[in-house]
C-alpha cells in the first residue's frame, strides 16, 4: 500500500514537473518575444545615421559679377560645422565674369571642396559653358565616383526662368535663349540626369532650386525619375549680398530625412527675408514661397490633371476660363513674360467646369505637396504655365518648350486652344469699353470713379487698372498713380484713389520734393504697396555706377505709416531678385515721369500705351529727383489745388484687348 503510494505520488511529481517545464518553456518564448519586439521597437524608434556628399552647381551671372551674391551664399557652409556629420560638400563654380572672393578662378570652371581651409580645388578644369548639359553631366559624374555617400543632394544656383530652365551663364551667348545667355533648359536637365548613376532605382535625395520661379509642376515633372523630392520656389526668390541661404547645411544632422533637411533650408532662406525686409514690416507684404514637392506623387497627379482638362470644351467656356486667367495671382509679374499661376488656386478657380474631377486633381495636388511655406494666401506649392500677358513672340517660346514635356499633353492641348482663341479674338475689338466715367466724390482730395458697364461689355471684361494724371499745363499730363485694384459690383467697376499718392521729400529741406509715379503692386483693407524705379548712383568709382533698382514701399493705413519695405536691382529679362543697400551709394535719382503727350488732336485719349511687344509708346519727357540715400522721407500727397487731375480705366477684354475709358476730370 505505501509502494503503491509512492508510485502513485511519483505519477503526480512526474506530471508536475512536465507541466512545470511546459511552463518554463512558455516563459522562457514570451521572455524571447517580449525581448525581441523590445530590440525592434528600439531600432525602430532610432534614426538611421547617414553618409552625404552635397552637390553645388554655382552659376554666378551677373549676381556675382555685380553684386557678390554667390559669394555670400557659399561663404556661410562652415566646414567646421560638418566635419563630423559624414557630409561632403562639393562645388563647380563658373558662368561668371568676376567672383567676389580669392578661391574662385575666373579662367576656370574648376569643383571645388568644402575643407577647414574652406573651398579648395578638387579638380582643375579649362572654362566650361554652364548652360550645357555635358557640364552638369560631368560634374556629378566626378562626384558619384569619387565620394561614395549614402544620400546624394544636389543645389542648383543662379537666376531661373520657370519653364526656361536656370542656370543662365553670364559667358555664353545663345540667340535662342529667353536672356541670349546659354542655359539648362528643362529638357537639357533632363538630359543631364539621364547620363548619370542616378536614375529610378537610384535618386538623388533632395533635389533643390536656389533661384528663381522654379517651383512649378513642369519643373518637377523633369526630375521625377532622379530624385525623391524636389525644393523650389514658386514665387521669385530673394537674394541677399550679405546674407546665405546655404547656410542650412551647417544645420544638417546624419539622422536627419529628406523632409527635414527640406525644411531647414526653407528656414534658412526665411532667414534671408528678414535681413531682407524693413523691421516691422509683416511677411505678409513680402511675396515668399518655397516648397517641398514628393515626386513619386507626381505622376498620380499628372493623371488627375490629364484628366481634368481632357473634357474641358474652351469655346464653350472661353469666358469664364479668360475671366479666371485674367484675375489671377501672376508669379514674376514685374516682367509680365513668365505667365506663371499657382496651380491649385486655378483649379479651384474653375471647379465648376467639373467639380468631381476638380476636387480629385487637388487632393492629389496636397499629396505631391509634402510642406508649402508661403507669404501670401495665393501660393499653395505648385505653379504652371497658363499663358496670356506675355508678348505673342514669348508665347511661342514657351509653348515650343512645352511640346517637349512629356505627361501634361491634355494641358498642353488645352492652353494651345485657349490661346489661338485668344488671339484670333485679338485681331478684333468686338466691344468697346470707351465711355465717360462717373466721379462719385466731389472732394479735390478724395475721389472714388465708377464706370457702369452694358450687359454684353459685362460679359467680355476681364480685368482693368486706372491711371491718375496731373495735368502740367504744358501739354503734358504727369501719371501720377497707377492703380490695379478695380472692383465689380454689379454691372460697375470701381475704384478709389485716397490717401494714396506720394512723394519724395529731402529731409534737410523740406522745400525740395516731388511727386512720385507709382505703381500700385497691392491694396488691401491693412495697407497700400507700391513700387517706384530708381537709379542708384555712384560718382567715386571709376568708371561711375549707375544700377537701375525698384523700392517697394508700404503704407500702413492702420498707423498711417510709411516704410520701405526692400530696395531690389532690376533687370531686363529676369524678375527682381538681388536686394540693394541704397547706403552703398553716393545718390539715389528717382526716376520721374514729368509728362505724357496722351490726347490726339481731337482731345481723345490716346497714351502712353503698350504695343503688341508691351513697349511703351508715346510723346513724353522724363526727369529725376536726386538725393542722397539718407536724405529723403516718403510723405503722402494730396491733391494740388494748382493742378487739374483726370481719371482713365484701362480695360482689358476677355480677348486680352485693351480699351481706355474717356480721360475724365476729377471734381
Amino acid at each position: 500500500m505505501n509502494e503503491q503510494m509512492v508510485n502513485v505520488n511519483y505519477d503526480n511529481y512526474q506530471k508536475k514537473t512536465n507541466n512545470k517545464s511546459v511552463l518554463y518553456i512558455i516563459i522562457i518564448v514570451l521572455l524571447l518575444f517580449i525581448i525581441g519586439a523590445a530590440i525592434l521597437l528600439l531600432n525602430t524608434n532610432t534614426k538611421k545615421e547617414y553618409s552625404r556628399t552635397i552637390m553645388i552647381y554655382m552659376v554666378g551671372s551677373d549676381l556675382e559679377s555685380k553684386h557678390g551674391s554667390a559669394t555670400a551664399s557659399i561663404d556661410g557652409i562652415k566646414y567646421e560645422k560638418i566635419k563630423d556629420k559624414n557630409i561632403n560638400v562639393l562645388m563647380i563654380a563658373g558662368g561668371s565674369s568676376y567672383w567676389h572672393n580669392d578661391y574662385i578662378d575666373k579662367e576656370e570652371t574648376s569643383i571645388y571642396k568644402l575643407t577647414e581651409n574652406g573651398f579648395v580645388k578638387d579638380k582643375t578644369q579649362d572654362i566650361l559653358n554652364m548652360g550645357d548639359p555635358d557640364t552638369l553631366t560631368d560634374f556629378i559624374n566626378y562626384v558619384y565616383e569619387n565620394y561614395k555617400s549614402d544620400k546624394y543632394e544636389l543645389i542648383f544656383w543662379d537666376h531661373g526662368g520657370a519653364i526656361d530652365g536656370s542656370e543662365y551663364d553670364e559667358l555664353s551667348y545663345n540667340r535662342d535663349s529667353l536672356a541670349y545667355q546659354d542655359n539648362l533648359s528643362l529638357q537639357e536637365l533632363n538630359s543631364a540626369l539621364s547620363k548619370t548613376e542616378f536614375n529610378k532605382n537610384n535618386k538623388l535625395e533632395l533635389i533643390f532650386f536656389s533661384t528663381c520661379l522654379n517651383g512649378s509642376l513642369e519643373v518637377a515633372n523633369t526630375f521625377k525619375d532622379y530624385t525623391d523630392y524636389v525644393v523650389a520656389s514658386e514665387e521669385v526668390t530673394l537674394g541677399n549680398p550679405y546674407s546665405s541661404e546655404l547656410r542650412f547645411i551647417n544645420n544638417i544632422e546624419k539622422s536627419d530625412n529628406a523632409v527635414e533637411i527640406g525644411k531647414k533650408y526653407i528656414s534658412s532662406y526665411k532667414d534671408v527675408i528678414s535681413l531682407i525686409k524693413a523691421i516691422n514690416v509683416s511677411d505678409e507684404a513680402i511675396y515668399s514661397t518655397y516648397s517641398i514637392v514628393k515626386t513619386a506623387s507626381l505622376e498620380k497627379l499628372n493623371d488627375a490633371l490629364s484628366d481634368f482638362f481632357e473634357d474641358i470644351e474652351v469655346a464653350d467656356n472661353f469666358s469664364k476660363i479668360s475671366k479666371t486667367r485674367a484675375n489671377l495671382f501672376q508669379y514674376g509679374s514685374q516682367t509680365d513674360i513668365y505667365d506663371m499661376v499657382d496651380l491649385y488656386n486655378l483649379i479651384d478657380e474653375l471647379s465648376e467646369l467639373d467639380s468631381k474631377k476638380a476636387e480629385k486633381l487637388k487632393k492629389e495636388l496636397e499629396n505631391t505637396i509634402v510642406y508649402n511655406w508661403a507669404t501670401d494666401s495665393q501660393s499653395r506649392g505648385l505653379s504652371i504655365y497658363f499663358p496670356y500677358k506675355g508678348s505673342k513672340s514669348i508665347k511661342q517660346y514657351f509653348m515650343k518648350i512645352y511640346n517637349n514635356i512629356d505627361g501634361l499633353t491634355n494641358y498642353r492641348n488645352f492652353i494651345q486652344t485657349f490661346n489661338n482663341m485668344k488671339m484670333s479674338g485679338n485681331t478684333k475689338k468686338t466691344v468697346e469699353f470707351n465711355r465717360e466715367l462717373n466721379v462719385s466724390n466731389s472732394s479735390t482730395q478724395e475721389a472714388d470713379f465708377t464706370l457702369e458697364l452694358t450687359n454684353e461689355q459685362l460679359e467680355n471684361y476681364a480685368s482693368a487698372q486706372y491711371v491718375v494724371y496731373r495735368d502740367n499745363k504744358d501739354g503734358y499730363y504727369r501719371p501720377i498713380y497707377v492703380g490695379k485694384n478695380v472692383t465689380v459690383d454689379g454691372n460697375k467697376l470701381k475704384t478709389s484713389i485716397r490717401n494714396k499718392q506720394l512723394k519724395v521729400v529731402s529731409k534737410t529741406n523740406p522745400n525740395e520734393s516731388m511727386i512720385l509715379t507709382l505703381f500700385e503692386t497691392d491694396d488691401n483693407d491693412k495697407f497700400t504697396k507700391y513700387n517706384v524705379s530708381v537709379i542708384l548712383e555712384d560718382f567715386r568709382k571709376d568708371p561711375w555706377v549707375f544700377d537701375h533698382a525698384d523700392i517697394n514701399i508700404l503704407y500702413n493705413k492702420e498707423n498711417k505709416d510709411i516704410q520701405i519695405i526692400n530696395v531690389m536691382y532690376t533687370n531686363d529679362t529676369f524678375a527682381s531678385s538681388l536686394a540693394a543697400n541704397i547706403d552703398d551709394y553716393e545718390a539715389i535719382a528717382f526716376s520721374l515721369s514729368s509728362g505724357w503727350s496722351i490726347l490726339d488732336e481731337n482731345g481723345n485719349y490716346i497714351g502712353p500705351h503698350e504695343d503688341e511687344n508691351g513697349k511703351i509708346v508715346g510723346d513724353g519727357v522724363v526727369s529725376g529727383f536726386e538725393t542722397e540715400p539718407n536724405d529723403f522721407q516718403f510723405e503722402l500727397e494730396q491733391f494740388d489745388d494748382n493742378y487739374d487731375y483726370y481719371c482713365v480705366f484701362i480695360i482689358t477684354d476677355i480677348y486680352g484687348n485693351k480699351s481706355s475709358t474717356k480721360l475724365v476730370k476729377m471734381k
